[in-house]
């Protein structure tokens, strides 16, 4: 969990331990330091999260400077009903505090920034097995199913894009490295993704793991 300051563009400190929410650490967030704290299940780190944004919003920065992020579902409608509740308590006017999962907080800033972003506004969002149906789909039609050769299957290739697109890492080294038995493959790889990054184009749409990406090489 790292608690960033406004402006701030390093870790100032690192804090470990098995109770975070002790009256060390509180002492510490009481300050305009950049922390990175690393602690286990049930030790406090959404106490401690909780108590720097009401810092935060009680020494004067507003609400929408502040974004919160985690997991799941439930672990993020928890961290923002809690911060909310110490928010309000010692800054009712500063604003509401943004939040969610990453997936749906990106999904919400893509919604919000198609155009910018080249997409159309009712883009729709493939999950991973959509966009393995999707090249399983491009596979096809580019001879992959019948190439008299081993050819990867549709969960490999989706693997594989990702891989490259997230790193971001040369289509090449990924083979190397992770997929050797496939780099004879490279080229018709490299097609494969091409046509479909164009699909996807065609159907408004972008896959979760690879959105906004361009299609490796």
């Amino acid at each position: 969990m790292q608690c960033r300051a406004p402006g701030a563009r390093r870790v100032d400190r690192v804090i470990v331990g098995e109770l975070v929410a002790g009256k060390d650490v509180k002492d510490d967030l009481q300050h305009g330091e950049t922390l990175l704290i690393l602690a286990g299940a049930g030790t406090g780190k959404t106490t401690t999260l909780c108590a720097r944004v009401a810092w935060l919003l009680a020494e004067g920065v507003p609400a929408e400077r502040i974004l919160l992020l985690t997991f799941t579902r439930r672990a993020a409608r928890e961290m923002i009903e809690r911060a909310r509740t110490l928010g309000e308590r010692v800054a009712p006017d500063a604003g509401r505090i943004v939040g969610g999962t990453f997936h749906s907080v990106a999904h919400r800033m893509f919604r919000v920034h198609a155009t910018s972003l080249g997409l159309e506004a009712g883009f729709g969002v493939l999950d991973a097995g959509d966009a393995g149906d999707l090249l399983d789909l491009v596979r096809q039609e580019h001879g992959g199913a019948e190439s008299p050769r081993r050819f990867p299957r549709a969960a490999t290739i989706l693997d594989i894009y990702s891989r490259t697109v997230n790193a971001p890492i040369p289509l090449s080294e990924v083979l190397a490295e992770f997929f050797p038995w496939c780099d004879e493959h490279h080229q018709a790889l490299a097609e494969i993704f091409r046509a479909y990054g164009a699909r996807k184009r065609t159907l408004f749409t972008s896959s979760l793991p690879t959105t906004g990406t361009s299609p490796p090489t």
